[in-house]
């Protein structure tokens, strides 16, 4: 069996940089033809997805040339803005085994053994990292022989791409194709910044998603509660309201209302609304010594304590309503962390938690007061 010659490959890769023909000029005589492709991220090392994505690239390019085409490919830059190289960085200023254990792998496919941990050392400035990983990249393409024009090499991170990034959105506000509003986004409360999926460890292969709950507003004499649901339309058969004994409540300011809320759900809901703020702790005995009015039928509840339900699975209080089946009566509770069965003991099982710090979203709906 032939073997492949890697000194053949270099040969003919060093002819073609030095007669610059992967550098097109201005040709009037020639149709233009520009191919891009997503810049690889430069947190890490390559993997095989992106040389069959920059293959299937060249191979076009490559093709348009022998066509007369003044070909433009890609051109290259390097994708260095967002949180991830940040947050690696940190991590490893931090120690952190695993993460080591993984660049100490990224790096073993250039490096001597002896300058790993030097390197290590740089990387605890996320610049370093970036950088490194900017060039691996370059060597390892003009490696695979893609025909790329590398005097047109930029970064994400480059000052003069942030200044055409910030004209780019400047022109289209002043043509009215930008436009502000309220809609819920990935937030990293740590960082305090929107964080995408690639922010976020395993987002790309763990997809992460927003679960909106409806926080149903009972009207007390002093305070209102609110109790979280995915079935508001259930309200109609309410027939109390739970609050667990180990959690901590507390009386905030939302929306013109002062409502009661365990703490999780207050840090939350912090976050969700503008000039939301915790006013003081509550005790319970002042829960469970008042009635609510339950929305649209008027009627009256009370909180009574249940001792098997445990923050986080609750951020708020829950209901429990009484639903006709086929099958009998049930009662069932108002949050989708707890299912209930009637019998002379009520057993609880735990499916979901009601919160989470990535990928949960509370609505607060008040219905109108009935008429008569």
């Amino acid at each position: 069996m032939m073997r492949m010659d890697p000194e053949i490959e270099r040969k003919w890769q060093r002819k073609w940089a030095e007669a610059r023909l992967f550098e097109p000029h201005v040709d009037a005589s020639r149709p233009k033809f520009l191919i891009t492709v997503p810049w690889p991220y430069t947190n890490g090392s390559l993997h095989v997805g992106h040389g069959r994505t920059y293959t299937l690239a060249d191979i076009i390019a490559r093709y348009k040339r022998t066509r007369g085409f003044n070909v433009l490919f890609p051109p290259m830059a390097f994708h260095q803005s967002g949180t991830p190289i940040i947050a690696f960085s940190e991590r490893l200023r931090n120690r952190e085994k695993k993460i080591e254990e993984q660049y100490i792998s990224y790096l073993r496919e250039y490096e001597d053994e002896g300058r790993i941990p030097e390197l290590l050392e740089k990387f605890q400035d996320p610049k370093a990292i970036a950088d490194y990983f900017s060039n691996a990249i370059v060597n390892d393409f003009s490696a695979l022989g893609y025909s790329i024009d590398w005097t047109r090499r930029f970064t994400s991170a480059d000052e003069v791409y942030q200044d055409f990034v910030k004209w780019q959105f400047e022109k289209l506000n002043s043509m009215g194709y930008i436009k502000q509003g309220s809609h819920p986004v990935l937030y990293s409360v740590r960082d305090e910044n929107a964080v995408g999926e690639d922010d976020i460890a395993d987002g790309d292969v763990d997809k992460v998603t927003i679960e909106e709950f409806t926080g149903v507003i009972f009207s007390g004499r002093d305070f209102d509660i609110v109790a979280a649901s995915l079935r508001p339309e259930t309200i109609f058969g309410i027939t109390n309201l739970w609050i667990s004994p180990s959690a901590q409540y507390v009386l905030m300011e939302l929306e013109g209302r002062r409502v009661v809320v365990s703490r999780e759900a207050s840090e939350k809901l912090g976050y969700q609304y503008r000039g939301a703020r915790v006013i003081r702790p509550v005790e319970k005995a002042e829960v469970m010594g008042a009635s609510f009015r339950v929305p649209i039928t008027a009627g009256r509840s009370r909180c009574l304590n249940l001792p098997s339900l445990t923050p986080p699975t609750t951020a708020l209080a829950l209901f429990t309503r009484c639903l006709a089946t086929p099958y009998g009566t049930t009662l069932r509770s108002g949050s989708p962390g707890l299912t209930w069965a009637r019998s002379r003991s009520y057993r609880c099982r735990r499916e979901a938690p009601l919160w989470n710090h990535w990928k949960r979203r509370c609505t607060l709906r008040a219905y109108p007061r009935p008429t008569s």
